[in-house]
Formats: C-alpha cells, sequence, structure tokens
C-alpha cells in the first residue's frame, strides 16, 4: 500500500518478492494493476534487500515486468558485505531517500535485515 507500511509475511517461495518487486515495476511505470482500477501514480522506489543480488536476481526480474528502471533505486548490499536495520547510517538515507523522493520503499526480507 502506497504511504503505509506494510509487512509481507509467509514462508520462503510463497511469492514475497515476486509481489514486492510487481508492486515496484508497477509504480515506477504508473501501471493499472492486475484487478484493474486507477492506474497506479508514478514514482520513484526504494527496494533494500539483505538477501538477494541485485544484478543476477532483482534487476533481471525487475526488467521482466517490464519496470521503468531509471525509477528504482536499490539496496542491496554494501562493499559486498550485508547490513542491518541497526546501521545508523541506513535509517538517515531511508528517512531522506523516502521523504524527498520515493513513492514506496520495500525492505526485505525483513528477518535477515533485523537480525
Amino acid at each position: 500500500m502506497i504511504g503505509k507500511v506494510s509487512l509481507l509475511r509467509g514462508d520462503p517461495g510463497q511469492g514475497k518478492t515476486t509481489f514486492a518487486l510487481a508492486m515496484a515495476a508497477m509504480i515506477s511505470k504508473g501501471a493499472v494493476p492486475p484487478n484493474g482500477g486507477c492506474a497506479l501514480e508514478k514514482g520513484k522506489v526504494l527496494y533494500i534487500s539483505a538477501e538477494d543480488n541485485l544484478g543476477d536476481t532483482i534487476k533481471p526480474r525487475l526488467e521482466s515486468m517490464e519496470a521503468e528502471m531509471a525509477m528504482i533505486d536499490s539496496i542491496c548490499e554494501i562493499g559486498g558485505t550485508g547490513f542491518t536495520f541497526t546501521d545508523p547510517w541506513l535509517e538517515i538515507y531511508i528517512y531522506i531517500y523516502t521523504a524527498v523522493t520515493a513513492k514506496a520503499s520495500y525492505y526485505g526480507p525483513f528477518a535477515s535485515i533485523c537480525w
């Protein structure tokens, strides 16, 4: 949901990342959701993942969904290493980015980032 905090929870392989990437792709191009209705407002998306690699997982999936890649920014690893939500720079970056730029942000998988 745009402008709200939502949590996608489920067992591995249930489609959480696919759903989040589909939402990111739709927002990036202002697309109409598959169930119809009004087109989503086009906007920038910040995608943060502590588990999936940008080059071999996230980007190819977004491209296959015809996302407007210039509208999607991501943080997937920092200097080849993981990160946690306790990293002070991450909270500041997310706050500034979301306040100034993004329509939606996705952080996942939540358990990988928090623990």
